[in-house]
């Protein structure tokens, strides 16, 4: 018989690798079911966290992840690559993503980032990926 509002898996999103640490150490402490997963955005310009933070949990404590974001919020589908928000696009329709549209394709960015997603498409395409 399983009892009701047991967990038995859980796991984290975006905790930072010493709070999830923490949770691992009380969990362990007091004989209660450690998280095993952590969820983090991962994408080819945002890998920091998953590559270096990450990387004791994964060796030490076997610790599992899934990602969120894999083309950083559309930014790496190829649709943006000019620096124009298509009409209706996620970009044009919706303010939460403002800061990373300055991010990238502020007037301080712009020509930086139209050469380094073009660079991107010329080199799937070469590979045949998209």
């Amino acid at each position: 018989m399983i009892e009701s509002g047991l967990a038995f898996y859980w796991g984290t999103s975006e905790w930072p690798a010493d709070r999830i640490v923490a949770a691992i150490e009380i969990c362990e402490k007091n004989n209660w079911h450690k998280p095993i997963v952590e969820q983090c955005q991962y994408n080819m310009l945002h890998r920091n966290r998953f590559e270096k933070e990450y990387r004791r949990l994964f060796s030490e404590f076997k610790y599992g992840t899934t990602i969120w974001s894999p083309l950083h919020s559309g930014l790496l589908s190829g649709k943006y690559n000019e620096g124009v928000k298509p009409e209706g696009s996620r970009f044009d329709a919706n303010s939460q993503f403002d800061t990373t549209w300055i991010k990238w394709f502020g007037p301080d960015n712009l020509e930086a980032s139209k050469a380094k997603f073009n660079k991107l498409a010329e080199i799937a395409k070469r590979l045949g990926v998209t």
